[in-house]
């Protein structure tokens, strides 16, 4: 049974860096839904899309709860995946 939703809850050290996430996440192709809790800001932007880089491609939904991610960091990844999203 594919992997589709992925939660990360009150991570906001560190440890794990970023690039470890995206990584993990690129094992599971599937996951389309994302929720992120209480987490740093380094894991929602390294979701951002760039020409040599499409983390989680198949992204439908993402949902952000108690977090303090600055609105810069929100906005441009936002816009980068819509950017380069092929539904629209």
């Amino acid at each position: 049974m594919p992997v589709e939703h992925f939660a990360l809850h009150q991570y906001s050290n560190l440890e794990w860096s970023a690039s470890t996430l995206i990584s993990t996440l690129n094992h599971f192709p599937s996951v389309n839904s994302l929720f992120f809790r209480d987490c740093h800001p380094q894991f929602l932007h390294a979701l951002t899309v760039t020409s040599l880089d499409q983390p989680c491609p198949g992204l439908r939904m993402l949902a952000i709860a108690e977090g303090t991610i600055p609105d810069d960091t929100l906005v441009s990844m936002a816009r980068s995946r819509t950017k380069h999203s092929k539904d629209l």
